[in-house]
């Protein structure tokens, strides 16, 4: 079954418009016809059931169980590498069940910070799991991370 997040905070029996990308993706891609079903993750991260209306708009039919989660929060530090290595750093840590990617430029880093590929992919990467939330990347230095989490 599809899994999609959207941001409104959902409640059982109501509705709600999907965004452009989502609608795209479940009415074409998908080719989703009214009384389809997907799961739906909201801005709460709390996950429902929801059902494919005539009007192309949603509604919740039921709240899911949801123990998908790791225990712990788990937070990566990495040096920002180079080429494509950042995607796949994002992509595996966010499958493996990461809260926090965070890229720092070390001294011997050459990569260009770039945030919109990598919430891409790590986006791309939480909607094939079972996840009920998509990871944090930030793009700090090394020592300003040490500080915040201090």
């Amino acid at each position: 079954m599809q899994r999609y997040f959207v941001k409104p905070t959902l409640k059982t029996g109501s509705q709600f418009e999907l965004d452009s990308n989502v609608s795209k993706h479940w009415l074409q891609v998908m080719r989703g016809v009214p009384g389809d079903q997907a799961e739906f993750v909201d801005g709460q991260e709390t996950l429902y059931l929801g059902q494919l209306n005539e009007d192309h708009s949603v509604t919740v039919v039921k709240p899911l169980a949801n123990h998908v989660e790791l225990p712990v929060k788990v937070t990566i530090l990495s040096g920002l590498p180079k080429q494509d290595k950042a995607e796949w750093i994002v992509q595996k840590a966010t499958e493996m069940g990461a809260d926090t990617i965070c890229f720092f430029g070390a001294d011997w880093s050459v990569a260009k910070w770039q945030p919109n590929k990598l919430s891409k992919k790590s986006d791309s990467a939480a909607k094939k799991l079972p996840r009920a939330l998509l990871n944090r990347r930030t793009g700090r230095t090394f020592q300003r991370y040490v500080t915040l989490t201090l």
